[in-house]
């Protein structure tokens, strides 16, 4: 992931910041009434905490100086610490959740719907992407629409932009729409092709 963000950042010119966070599990009541006692967590949080460490040396050790860059890690729920961190952010790259512990994996779902920015989600394996043809899959909605906002940058790098919709009907609104929308990227000097 870390070496998506860096060709990113190479690509826009941009600052890159580079987050972790882990939580560890509350005290919970088994059924013979046991309970995670507090030297147990401590020592989850000791390990909580060096594997944090590890990933901040791995960053920075994988970034190069070109790029400004920055670290931040709590022992937190991810999915709060990266929401709260991503009011400095134009773009959140992340994986798709991996993993089943809710106290060290983010959850999409709830990444996506409240930081209030674009989310790019993609294999933890991924290290490059292409975007040399564009597809704007186009519904007149206002989720569409912010989606088509938050998706210039990578509009205006790309070799093509295709715009299309799939509609049943065949009337002038919907080729209106399409106008409206290959005059707005032409508007930000993004050439289109109108589907």
């Amino acid at each position: 992931m870390v070496k998506l963000g860096i060709e990113l950042a190479e690509r826009f010119g941009a600052h890159l910041i580079g987050l972790a966070a882990a939580d560890v599990p509350p005290l919970v009541a088994t059924g013979d009434g046991m309970v995670y006692e507090g030297e147990i967590m401590q020592i989850q949080r000791a390990e909580i905490e060096q594997r944090l460490a590890e990933l901040r040396a791995e960053f920075e050790s994988l970034v190069p100086a070109s790029i400004t860059s920055e670290w931040g890690q709590e022992v937190c729920s991810p999915t709060p610490f990266l929401s709260v961190s991503a009011r400095a952010a134009d773009l959140i790259v992340t994986s798709g959740g991996e993993g089943e512990n809710v106290y060290r994996a983010v959850e999409i779902g709830s990444l996506v719907l409240g930081t209030g920015r674009p989310v790019l989600i993609t294999a933890s394996n991924v290290e490059h992407i292409m975007a040399k043809t564009v597809l704007v899959a186009w519904k007149d909605t206002r989720e569409a629409r912010r989606a088509l906002a938050d998706a210039l940058p990578f509009l205006a790098k790309a070799n093509e932009v295709v715009i299309a919709t799939i509609h049943s009907d065949r009337d002038d609104t919907i080729r209106d729409s399409l106008a409206d929308v290959a005059v707005f990227l032409e508007h930000h000097g993004i050439r289109r092709e109108p589907n």
